[in-house]
């Protein structure tokens, strides 16, 4: 009985979460097209790419294909 009406809670209160969720999740949808239309942004990266290669030079990190976009956070202080 108690899994029952736990689930019953459970159906009961769906729509109104999944109305709370419905504009943050339009947002995020909103920004990852963004992303996929940005033709600066490919560009950009590959530079960045080339740039901590250059600099990372001689080194194992030096011919990285890639980085991680949490990185992106430590452009601001790279000399």
């Amino acid at each position: 009985v108690r899994v029952r009406l736990r689930c019953w809670s459970i159906k009961a209160g769906f729509t109104e979460k999944a109305e709370e969720l419905e504009d943050p999740l339009k947002t995020v949808g909103d920004a990852i097209e963004e992303v996929r239309q940005c033709r600066a942004l490919k560009p950009l990266l590959s530079v960045l790419l080339c740039l901590g290669n250059h600099m990372n030079g001689g080194t194992p990190k030096g011919q990285a294909d890639g980085f991680a976009l949490e990185d992106l956070s430590k452009m601001s202080v790279t000399k």
